[in-house]
């Protein structure tokens, strides 16, 4: 390959010469690029005794690439942190459809249902929440109030308490 690229720079003049070398330059970086997203796929299927992810298949490496391990905080608009989820007219919680989720099996990918996310009442919505936490299974929202001397009922999206 290198003979090739030297004998191809012996014939062209200099600033031919300039083209060859940025245009090897850049596919050589572009290639250095594009194999760091085969790493985790190489490591994974080495097993190693840390392997979190798991990333092993295709399917797994579209979830660790998008970085659905770590949830979804939002961050320019979005609920604020005692949101309330918005009902329909029987009572349930209504959901907004994602994508086909898969799981590999035997000889191929199994669909295992779309991915739902729960949708909140328009009022509750924001530009920049600034403290978020959906769930409050830690008791984050609570301190988010208390800390914010707010109390639990809150009049808007700003936070502030009602009169």
């Amino acid at each position: 390959m290198s003979a090739v690229a030297l004998g191809i720079g012996y014939f062209l003049k200099p600033t031919a010469l300039r083209v060859v070398k940025l245009t090897l330059w850049s596919y050589a970086f572009m290639m250095l690029g594009y194999l760091m997203y085969l790493t985790p796929l190489i490591r994974s299927n080495a097993n190693p005794a840390i392997d979190m992810n798991n990333v092993d298949n295709p399917i797994n490496l579209v979830y660790y690439l998008s970085r659905e391990q770590y949830g979804q905080a939002p961050l320019v608009y979005g609920p604020h942190f005692s949101a309330e989820y918005k009902y329909d007219d029987n009572g349930n919680v209504e959901f907004k459809k994602g994508e086909m989720q898969y799981v590999k099996g035997d000889k191929k990918y199994i669909p295992i249902g779309v991915s739902q996310k729960p949708k909140y009442q328009s009022a509750d919505m924001q530009i920049f929440p600034r403290i978020w936490d959906s769930s409050n299974d830690q008791y984050h929202a609570d301190f988010y109030a208390e800390w914010l001397n707010i109390g639990t009922e809150t009049s808007d999206v700003t936070g502030r308490q009602r009169y």
